[in-house]
């Protein structure tokens, strides 16, 4: 029987299963026995991203049974490509984190219709930091609605993003001004947090995947800002390739002038 979308109830159940994860990741933080390894041999993933996978998959997927999945954790199933529905999982985002024990990693889950997400839910439990949006209808921080911030150029501006690839003068044409910095293990938080207006820009020049950008895509979106690759272009979510470009995550002001410098790096043989 194909269940028909519901907004109020996906969410709720959305929401719900998210806040459960996230009980069960903080119960793991810390812990001394934690059994870690080795994805492709260079990923580190824990037994609480498997856990937490297992946990989401369970609840979301039982309940909707005729949605897709695509999660880090999962083996992927071509099947999802056929469907309108489709849930976007990173169990715990900024693993790295999570192991050594830090606060700066988060819960994310997007729930596509077709190529672009229309709800999601990103949570860093250990920062008690819960953000949310719906598609046309804003975003949110502990329920408070969110918008980012108006800086209107690039100096001085606070930036989620690499100190040393932008302040390197071997890969620039121009140089970037004086900024301020940070970099969450969670690339997903940094976007997060330009969506609350805590930083002007979060920026990747490494590719990422779906599941890193979908949920904070939206958020920083409905939160009046925008996320692209360096061309200035929306990402599509659900490919077969789920690999993205270099993300942008900013607000409207600064985007032109954030990609006309990205688009300013000398060639990789420039000494």
């Amino acid at each position: 029987m194909t269940r028909t979308y519901s907004e109020k109830k996906d969410f709720s159940l959305l929401k719900n299963a998210v806040l459960e994860a996230g009980a069960l990741a903080l119960a793991g933080l810390g812990k001394t026995n934690l059994k870690t390894w080795l994805k492709r041999g260079v990923e580190p993933v824990s037994e609480i991203d498997l856990a937490v996978n297992d946990l989401l998959k369970k609840t979301l997927m039982e309940a909707r049974p005729d949605y897709g999945w695509l999660s880090e954790e999962s083996t992927d199933n071509s099947a999802r490509l056929d469907k309108k529905f489709v849930w976007v999982v990173d169990p715990i985002d900024g693993t790295r984190a999570f192991i050594k024990g830090a606060k700066d990693f988060s819960i994310c889950v997007a729930l596509l219709e077709g190529d672009r997400p229309i709800l999601s839910v990103l949570f860093a439990p250990a920062r008690d930091e819960y953000f949310s949006a719906i598609k046309n209808q804003g975003a949110f921080l502990n329920n408070k609605q969110i918008q980012v911030g108006t800086t209107s150029g690039i100096p001085g501006m606070k930036l989620q993003g690499d100190a040393g690839y932008f302040k390197n003068v071997k890969r620039w044409q121009t140089p970037w001004p004086e900024m301020t910095f940070g970099k969450y293990q969670s690339f997903a938080l940094r976007i997060a947090s330009v969506a609350a207006g805590n930083f002007d820009a979060a920026i990747s020049a490494r590719p990422k995947s779906e599941w890193d950008v979908a949920a904070a895509d939206l958020i920083v979106t409905e939160a009046g800002g925008m996320c692209c690759d360096g061309e200035g272009k929306a990402f599509v979510y659900n490919q077969e390739n789920t690999r993205l470009a270099e993300i942008v995550a900013t607000t409207p002001a600064l985007l032109p002038e954030i990609l006309e410098r990205m688009q300013g790096r000398k060639p990789k043989n420039t000494s």
